[in-house]
């Protein structure tokens, strides 16, 4: 199977441009072009995407660059998926709003705060998406899956079951770095995400030393598509 690092960026937004461009420099700098960016159309109601012509061409450019677009959410909220009667119609929105944007359709959904319920799967599966991830699984439609928890400085922190306060964030790094040096030696799928807080609260260098580590360890960076075919 070889060492595969899924790098994946959350809540790309207009809102968070400069700690994202940040981000990419860093990547750059590792001559890491294959991630995967997931980008939510409205952030909160109050940051569209569509307003945004700059940030819109920014990712086409590192899409072409070999990063891939997928979708987190809608406005971001927890809640806006659990209803199961407005699934459909929210979906449809978002969908659309990143269908505009980009001029073609998001590969894959990640769910906000890792709350994917079956009734979304489902929606997820007929709206031809290729693939979703729960906290535990990353799921391809075609019935691939890759069991493993996701790291990250907010990896943790981003499940539902925790609140965001210092000690959550502390308790999410330091999971990371365990469990990085756990499966640093092996061979497998690894997802590692940034969110572009930790830009904010003090996680940045963490997240990059972290990343170092797998890239000196021969682990290759793949989007999430790739990993489908290639494996």
């Amino acid at each position: 199977m070889g060492k595969c690092l899924l790098i994946s960026v959350h809540d790309v937004t207009p809102l968070f441009d400069k700690e994202l461009d940040s981000f990419y420099g860093e990547l750059k700098k590792r001559k890491i072009n294959k991630f995967t960016l997931f980008v939510t159309p409205n952030w909160e109601g109050k940051y569209p995407i569509n307003k945004s012509p700059e940030f819109i061409t920014k990712l086409l450019a590192l899409r072409r660059n070999g990063a891939e677009l997928a979708l987190h959410g809608y406005h971001h909220d927890r809640k806006e998926f659990l209803n199961r009667n407005q699934q459909s119609m929210i979906l449809g929105t978002s969908v659309d709003s990143f269908k505009s944007a980009f001029k073609l359709p998001p590969t894959g959904y990640l769910p906000v705060r890792w709350i994917l319920t079956n009734s979304l799967k489902c929606l997820l599966r007929k709206n031809k998406f290729r693939y979703t991830e729960s906290f535990t699984t990353l799921e391809y439609f075609s019935g691939r899956k890759f069991k493993g928890f996701p790291l990250g400085m907010e990896s943790v922190v981003s499940n539902k079951y925790f609140k965001y306060d210092r000690t959550s964030h502390l308790f999410s790094r330091a999971f990371s770095q365990i469990y990085a040096r756990f499966v640093w030696s092996k061979e497998g799928v690894v997802r590692y995400t940034i969110h572009p807080r930790e830009k904010l609260n003090g996680n940045f260098n963490a997240t990059l030393k972290l990343i170092d580590g797998f890239l000196e360890r021969g682990w290759k960076p793949m989007t999430y598509s790739e990993i489908e075919t290639k494996i």
